[in-house]
């Protein structure tokens, strides 16, 4: 089971846009000097790939998902950076996290399959917060 409850899941989520966060404010002096000399590209060049986050989000486990995602936020990262610079002439920190803030809540991009039926053990998206089970619809209904 990658997590054991919806909230689990949002503290797990939560915890992964923060680090994103701190990596960019670390990152942002290098980062404007990018934009100057008009780089937008930065990932894998000034801040580490985002792939192996995700990954730790998932503990592991669902890599396809892990690289499409991280794929999406590092183009959409580069292409907001690079429309922002080019229009403003400058970028701030706070830009880049209202950018990861509206990314994150997207919530479209994280339905995925979270959760481990108790009952048949396959994935499932579907946790039950009243009975406070894991049950794919299949074993809900038959039961």
């Amino acid at each position: 089971m990658i997590f054991a409850d919806y909230a689990e899941l949002k503290t797990a989520k939560e915890q992964l846009k923060n680090e994103l966060k701190t990596k960019v404010t670390n990152a942002f002096e290098d980062i404007s000097v990018e934009c100057y000399y008009r780089v937008y590209d930065i990932w894998g060049h000034v801040l580490d790939i985002t792939r192996p986050l995700f990954q730790k989000f998932t503990k592991g486990h669902k890599e396809e998902w892990c690289n499409k995602v991280s794929l999406l936020f590092e183009t959409a990262f580069d292409s907001v950076l690079k429309v922002v610079y080019e229009t403003t002439q400058h970028v701030n920190v706070e830009d880049l996290h209202f950018f990861i803030d509206d990314f994150f809540d997207k919530d479209e991009l994280f339905d995925e399959d979270w959760f481990l039926c108790s009952k048949c053990f396959k994935t499932t998206d579907y946790y039950d917060e009243a009975k406070d089970t894991v049950m794919c619809m299949v074993c809900d209904n038959s039961a």
